[in-house]
């Protein structure tokens, strides 16, 4: 059975000690020794802390790792899927406006051999994953969900109908069909005790108080992480991945606390959904308690 190994929200930043990611690649390493040499790595976005940093050092960075990453599982050539979060997008991955210059150059960096780098095909948000580079059972969707090119504050994301009919119809016909991984960064249902949740700031006095205390005068509940938190066409996009008649497992992040959930679908002809999420990889982190009215 292939062994995918799935991190999220490594949050990368030149400023920040690397003693979180030895202690990943150490994971890497002890998942080895477990259960083999994975089969692939799964990045779900946030790559990077903010889209504003110098992009040469950042992508230098991530490559780095990346080649730690296969070194501990002893496989130089494992393919990894990478796609962009809302961090690599924006400042602090807030404030605008949308930048693409982080991933357009890992794209260009990454060897296309062992690094396939989503989110750089516009103006197309879902990609099909060629079999021949991930070599699994199974068919793999990388989904951009971070593409928000107006407004200049927001941490939210967009899951378009039309790109998942696209990317739909270039499934194969199968007499038994295969099932599909899909990735994307954003969540698609709300994730437990954080959908009650007070947005988490720490530093950024300004921006905190504007966050958390004068927009919620104006906004019903806008110091709520679900308002702008989530992926706008989530509900649709759930009866859409339904509808591609598969078993389906939907690996997300975004949220930095790990959770998993079955959908089973509700027509005969539908397939079922996993649903999971992974913990931040590469920040370590107080919970903040929800705050009930």
């Amino acid at each position: 059975m292939p062994l995918l190994l799935h991190f999220s929200d490594l949050h990368m930043r030149a400023d920040r000690g690397t003693r979180i990611l030895d202690a990943l690649v150490a994971a890497v390493a002890r998942e080895r020794d477990a259960r083999g040499p994975p089969s692939l790595l799964l990045f779900t976005g946030d790559i990077f802390d903010s889209a504003t940093q110098p992009p040469e050092q950042a992508t230098a960075a991530f490559l780095a790792l990346y080649d730690r990453m296969a070194e501990a599982a002893e496989a130089a050539n494992i393919p990894a899927v990478v796609l962009p979060g809302n961090h690599d997008r924006r400042r602090l991955g807030v404030l605008g406006p949308h930048r693409t210059q982080l991933f357009d150059l890992l794209r260009e960096r990454a060897d296309p051999s062992r690094i396939f780098v989503a989110g750089c095909n516009r103006p197309f948000l879902a990609e099909l994953v060629p079999a021949t580079f991930h070599k699994l059972p199974a068919h793999v969707i990388a989904y951009d969900s971070t593409f928000l090119p107006r407004g200049y504050v927001g941490a939210g994301g967009l899951i378009r109908h039309e790109d998942l009919l696209h990317v739909a119809s270039l499934l194969p016909s199968e007499a038994k069909p295969l099932p599909v991984l899909f990735l994307l960064h954003h969540h698609l249902i709300p994730t437990p005790l954080t959908d009650v949740a007070a947005i988490d700031m720490d530093g950024a006095p300004l921006l905190r108080w504007l966050m958390r205390s004068l927009l919620p005068t104006v906004f019903a509940n806008a110091d709520r992480e679900e308002v702008t938190m989530t992926a706008l066409g989530a509900g649709t996009a759930l009866s859409t991945l339904h509808s591609f008649g598969r078993a389906m497992l939907v690996l997300h992040g975004h949220k930095h606390y790990p959770t998993a959930r079955i959908l089973p679908a509700t027509l005969t002809n539908g397939g079922d959904l996993i649903i999971a999420s992974a913990g931040s990889a590469g920040r370590s982190e107080r919970f903040f308690p929800a705050r009930h009215p």
